[in-house]
């Protein structure tokens, strides 16, 4: 059976979108690494316990996250601010944790109601905030979360502007009648829906729906992070990018027995979508396999699964080239 796929591929050229492709044996992954879900950890307003507990606790577990921040209150030194408050935490250590791999989003300079505010007040508390994030982070935001959720069209036309991904929807995690069971509970369901759940959080143990006890979340952590095979947990930039990406693609394949030419491209701005979408090329049985873009001297990495290829590919105009040797 597989010889004669083989043969049905054999000089096959595509030019579709990346979903029509899937027939073919060739297609982008719905989530990085061909896995079932995706999970976003969203924390907002930076609250104190977000930088002394959060962080180094989803460090503990590997996991990256998403700090939505209000940068008008963020101080220079973290003696600034009574204990507990959020905006207490300085930009100092926030330039730490976002060096250690976790995003830095925009919440707004202020955090105001925008619904309430002029085009021109809008426009100041979204740009006021990036830029200001961008100068004392050294990366500018590519994601953004409204304030108190409150968002419309209006609101969305000056975000999209500026931002890649904006939060559309969430899940809410913490307040005095939340448990660890209802947290496993929305990540089983995200998996089972084969959806992308975005986490939001506020406070862990002391401020606003903080959780009940301090020990929850890193209960629910560890439900999580045995789940990584199916699930994958990044940042809130790097799966929205992604998601984005893949609804944008559309490859052009040429393929024969032992190599496909692929190339991947978007239409998106590539400043902003820039994180790789993960190919895979289905009904290949390898016992090596290879990737190179023309004109490269670096080659890519390629996975070897079981009875397909894994690659992890950079949209752009320049094919990229797989082949394989089978067992």
């Amino acid at each position: 059976m597989k010889n004669l796929l083989l043969g049905l591929f054999a000089v096959a050229t595509l030019a579709a979108s990346a979903a029509d492709v899937t027939d073919a044996g060739i297609r982008v992954a719905r989530f990085k690494g061909d896995r079932e879900a995706a999970l976003s950890f969203t924390l907002d307003d930076g609250w104190e316990d977000n930088a002394t507990v959060a962080a180094p606790l989803f460090d503990r577990y590997g996991f990256h996250v998403t700090f939505f921040l209000v940068p008008g209150r963020i101080p220079l030194d973290d003696r600034e601010k009574p204990a507990h408050d959020y905006g207490k935490i300085s930009w100092a250590r926030w330039k730490q944790i976002a060096q250690a791999g976790h995003e830095i989003g925009n919440h707004t300079l202020h955090h105001q109601g925008l619904r309430k505010l002029d085009d021109a007040a809008v426009r100041a508390e979204i740009d006021g905030g990036r830029q200001l994030i961008a100068e004392q982070i050294g990366v500018t935001p590519v994601s953004f979360a409204y304030p108190g959720n409150g968002r419309d069209d209006r609101l969305r036309k000056f975000v999209y502007a500026q931002h890649a991904v904006a939060r559309e929807y969430e899940s809410g995690y913490g307040g005095a009648k939340f448990t660890t069971e209802k947290a496993n509970g929305l990540v089983a369901s995200a998996l089972q829906q084969k959806r992308w759940m975005v986490s939001m959080l506020h406070a862990i143990t002391n401020g606003y729906a903080a959780f009940p006890n301090a020990g929850m979340l890193e209960e629910h952590l560890k439900y999580v992070q045995p789940l990584q095979a199916r699930l994958w947990v990044d940042t809130f930039g790097n799966v929205g990018r992604y998601v984005k990406e893949r609804d944008a693609a559309k490859l052009d394949v040429q393929r024969d027995a032992t190599s496909a030419t692929i190339t991947l491209t978007t239409g998106l701005d590539a400043n902003l979508f820039n994180v790789p979408l993960t190919v895979v090329i289905e009904h290949v049985t390898a016992a090596s396999a290879e990737a190179q873009r023309a004109g490269a001297a670096v080659p890519l990495p390629v996975t070897i699964e079981a009875d397909r290829l894994l690659v992890e590919l950079m949209p752009g105009a320049i094919p990229v080239t797989v082949r394989w040797r089978t067992r």
